[in-house]
This record gives structure tokens, sequence and C-alpha cells, in this order.
């Protein structure tokens, strides 16, 4: 998966593939419009998103209401983290989180007997062009009702 940020998060795409089928899901917070475009299939689903949390980075700031614990720094995959852990309703998670940007590059959640190790690399701060979270031309667009 790829995840392109912009606009403090008001703008963001995911791109997908599995078993070589992508799909792409573009959100603009401040439009509260997502589209899941299927590329293959030329076609994308629009969402109305107006009640969804206003950033994917939203779970960053809520990280207080969880009193975590510090557990010191770390180096992960070349940045300067701090690690975190926290509980919240019974699931573990420990987290790395990149110092200079505040951003998690690592995150470890365990609940019951699974564990889930989320690892995110290639990490570009760079400015990234408005036609990236635009649908191509042509793409047939469905609405579902509200």
């Amino acid at each position: 998966t790829k995840v392109w940020l912009k606009d403090k998060a008001q703008k963001m795409k995911t791109e997908t593939t599995v078993q070589g089928q992508t799909s792409v899901l573009l959100i603009d917070w401040g439009s509260d419009v997502a589209y899941s475009y299927m590329p293959a299939q030329n076609l994308a689903i629009k969402l109305d998103i107006s009640t969804a949390p206003e950033s994917p980075l939203e779970g960053t700031g809520a990280l207080e209401g969880y009193d975590p614990t510090v557990i010191g720094t770390e180096t992960y995959d070349g940045k300067e983290c701090l690690v975190v852990e926290y509980d919240a309703e019974g699931v573990q998670t420990k987290m790395w989180l990149w110092k200079e940007y505040g951003f998690p590059v690592k995150v470890v959640t365990t609940a019951d007997d699974a564990t889930i190790t989320v690892e995110y690399k290639n990490i570009d701060f760079g400015p990234i062009p408005d036609s990236v979270f635009e649908l191509p031309e042509g793409v047939q667009v469905m609405e579902l009702p509200s």
C-alpha cells in the first residue's frame, strides 16, 4: 500500500495492490467526498464521508487520551523515534513516533492472541501535486445513495 497525505491531511490517497488487482481510495475531508476507484474497471464509487473522522492523523492526536507511557527512544529505519505504549480497551499498542515529524513509522498492536505489525517505509515529506488526488479523465463514477 502507498499513502499520500496533503494539506495537513485534508487530502489522502491510498493505492493498494493485492494479487495483481489495484484499488485506489481518494479522500478529500474538506469536501466530505471520497472515491473508491478500480483502475482495471475504469470505475469509481463516490462516497459521502461527512460522518468520518476529520483526518487520518486524528489517531495520533488522540493518543493522549489513552495515557501513553514513554518507554524510551530508538532508531528505527534510520529515524530517531520516541517509543510509546498504551492500552485501549484491552488492545495493547506500541508505537514508534518519528521525532522530527511526530509521524508513526511502526505500530505493533496486540489483542487477544493476535499481533499485527504495521511499518511505514519510503516516507517523503516533499510537495505533492494536486493531480495525485484526482480521478483520471474518462472514469465512470457511480454515486451511492446517502
